[in-house]
């Protein structure tokens, strides 16, 4: 399965997890990748590379 997200908001990785809809979503990519799955992430603010 693939799928992308595309979100203003993501958790910054040297800040961890603070609540809110970027951390459900980097919750469900984790969930989704551990089931095997394709997780594109793009933030409209930041740029992430290989941190999911």
């Amino acid at each position: 399965m693939k799928i992308a997200f595309l979100t203003p908001e993501y958790p910054y990785p040297n800040t961890g997890n603070s609540g809110g809809i970027g951390t459900s979503i980097k919750n469900l990519a984790q969930g989704l990748l551990a089931q095997g799955g394709m997780i594109s992430l793009t933030s409209t603010k930041y740029q992430y590379n290989n941190y999911v």
